[in-house]
C-alpha cells in the first residue's frame, strides 16, 4: 500500500509539498488508500452481528407466556373478587317499627342523621297502626326492634326480649325502675281516706293491666281461674272509674262528664300522666293510679296541667294506709316496675340476622352520645315534635343496655310485677329469681 504524507499550510495558497516518507509531526494528515480494508471495521461490524432464528424464536415465546400469566391471572382475580361479592350478604338495615305517621317521620329524620354521622347499620323505618301491630311484624321477622310498654312486653314475654331500657330522671335521680303510685289532692282526701278504702272514689288509671292486678293483690281475695275477672271485680270499688282503655271499655265511662263508649278515645286522660290530668280536673274525690316518673314529669315540664295546684299540694297514698309526700315515693309506693324497653324477636337467629341484637345496641349506645338527652344538635333522640314520646319517652336521659347473656324477659319485668300480674290472672303465685338485667355500672340506678 502507498501511503501520501501532506503537510498542511496556514496559507491555503501555498503549494503544498511532499513531505519526506520518514517525516512525523503533529501537523500530518495521514490518508489511507480507500481501496484497502479496515481492520477496525472489520472488528466493530461484527460485533453487531444479526441474531439467529433460534433467539428470536425464544424471546417470542418468552414474551407470550409473560403476557398468557397476566391475562390468566387476572381472570383468577376477577373470579375471586366476584365470589367475593356473591356469597358475602349484602349489609342489612335495622328495621325500626313505628306506631303511626308521626313516629315514622321522626325515625326517617332519625335514620338519616344517624346516616350523615356515619353511624351503622343503616335504618329502615316500618310503620304499623298499633304497638300490637308491632309485636306482630317482629314475631314475623317483618321489622327488628321498637319501643315497648311494660303491660304490653309482659303479654309477650314468650316472643320478646328486651336490649336496651330508657332511664328517666325523676326528683333529680336516675332510675331505672318506677314506681307505681296512688296520688291524691290533699283538699280531697278526708280522714278515712286511703289507698284501701275507695268508697265514693273515682279511680283515674293509667294502666288496666297494671293497677287490675294491683288491686287484686292488695283486696287479699283468692280467685278460681274460671271466676276470675280482676277488672270487673276492681271496678265495682269505686263510685267511678276512668281508664283509656279500648280493650275494656266498661272502664271508660267514669272519663269526666262523657257518658258511652266514645270516652275510649278521649286520649287527654290515656296512660300513666292521662291519669293524673283526669285526677286534677275531677270534679269529686278522685286516685289516679300511676307512677312516680309521670307526677314529676309533669311537674318539671308541663306545669301549667296543675293550675293552681303545686306539688305540696299532692299527697302520696300508701299501701299500709298510710300517706306520704310525694319525694318519698321509694318508700311510699304500691309495687315496682321496670321502665319501658327497646325489643326484639326471642328467636334463635341465623345468617344476616345473627348480628341485628348486638348491632343495635351499638348503634343505639353510640347514637345517645350523638344525638342524646344532653345534645345541643338540630336533632335529639329524646325529643319529639308535634306530639308526645315518639319512639322513645321525651323524659329518657338515656338508653341503659342489657346484660343479654345474663337476663329473660321475666327477669327485666321483676318480681314485683310478676306477682302483680299474676294476681291480675288469678294465677298461683311463682317466684321469679331476683337478678338484674343490667350491666354493673347501670345497677347502682335500679
Amino acid at each position: 500500500m502507498s501511503k501520501i504524507r501532506y503537510k498542511r499550510t496556514k496559507n491555503e495558497h501555498e503549494d503544498e509539498k511532499p513531505l519526506p516518507m520518514n517525516e512525523v509531526t503533529d501537523e500530518v494528515m495521514e490518508m489511507k488508500d480507500m481501496n484497502e480494508p479496515s481492520t477496525s471495521t472489520d472488528i466493530e461490524m461484527s460485533e453487531v452481528s444479526t441474531p439467529s432464528p433460534q433467539v428470536i424464536y425464544k424471546s417470542q415465546r418468552r414474551t407470550s407466556c409473560y403476557l398468557g400469566w397476566a391475562v390468566l391471572s387476572t381472570i383468577l382475580l376477577l373470579s375471586v373478587i366476584t365470589i367475593a361479592i356473591l356469597a358475602h350478604p349484602k349489609p342489612r338495615y335495622l328495621k325500626w317499627c313505628c306506631v303511626g305517621e308521626y313516629e315514622k317521620a321522626k325515625c326517617v329524620n332519625m335514620s338519616k342523621h344517624f346516616g350523615l354521622n356515619g353511624l351503622r347499620p343503616k335504618m329502615e323505618c316500618i310503620v304499623s297502626a298499633s304497638p300490637e301491630a308491632c309485636v306482630k311484624l317482629i314475631d314475623q321477622d317483618k321489622a327488628d326492634a321498637f319501643t315497648i310498654d311494660i303491660p304490653l312486653l309482659h303479654k309477650n314475654r314468650d316472643i320478646l326480649f328486651p336490649m336496651m331500657a330508657e332511664e328517666y330522671k325523676v326528683a333529680n335521680r336516675d332510675e331505672l325502675s318506677v314506681y307505681s303510685v296512688a296520688v291524691a289532692k290533699k283538699s280531697d282526701i278526708g280522714a278515712n281516706m286511703s289507698v284501701t278504702s275507695f268508697q265514693d272514689r273515682r279511680a283515674c288509671i293509667g294502666s288496666w293491666p297494671l293497677v287490675g292486678g294491683l288491686l287484686a293483690n292488695m283486696s287479699g281475695r283468692v280467685y278460681h281461674s274460671k271466676q276470675c275477672n280482676s277488672i270487673r271485680d276492681a271496678t265495682k270499688q269505686f263510685k267511678a272509674s276512668c281508664s283509656v282503655d279500648k280493650s275494656n271499655p266498661s272502664v271508660c265511662h267514669g272519663c269526666r262528664d262523657v257518658i258511652s263508649k266514645a270516652a275510649c278515645e278521649f286520649e287527654q286522660y290515656k296512660g300513666f300522666e292521662g291519669a293524673i290530668r283526669c285526677m286534677l280536673d275531677s270534679t269529686f274525690n278522685a286516685i289516679a293510679f300511676t307512677t312516680n316518673e309521670a307526677v314529676f314529669n309533669l311537674i318539671e315540664n308541663n306545669a301549667s296541667v296543675f293550675g293552681n295546684i303545686t306539688k305540696d299540694d299532692l299527697v302520696l297514698l300508701c299501701s299500709d294506709g298510710t300517706r306520704a309526700s310525694l319525694d318519698n315515693y321509694d318508700t311510699c309506693n304500691l309495687g315496682l316496675m321496670p321502665t319501658r324497653a327497646v325489643v326484639v324477636s326471642s328467636k334463635i337467629r341465623s345468617g344476616s340476622d345473627v348480628d341485628i341484637p348486638f348491632e343495635l345496641i351499638e348503634l343505639l349506645h353510640v347514637a345517645q352520645l350523638y344525638f342524646g338527652s344532653h345534645s345541643t344538635r338540630s336533632f335529639n333522640m329524646f325529643r319529639s315534635h308535634d306530639h308526645t314520646d315518639l319512639l322513645f319517652k321525651d323524659s329518657t336521659q338515656k338508653l341503659a343496655p342489657m346484660n343479654i347473656f345474663n337476663c329473660t324477659t321475666k327477669t327485666y319485668l321483676g318480681s314485683s310485677y310478676m306477682q302483680l300480674q299474676q294476681s291480675l290472672s288469678c294465677s298461683n303465685i311463682t317466684t321469679v329469681p331476683e337478678q338484674t338485667c343490667y350491666l354493673p355500672q347501670y345497677s347502682s340506678n335500679l
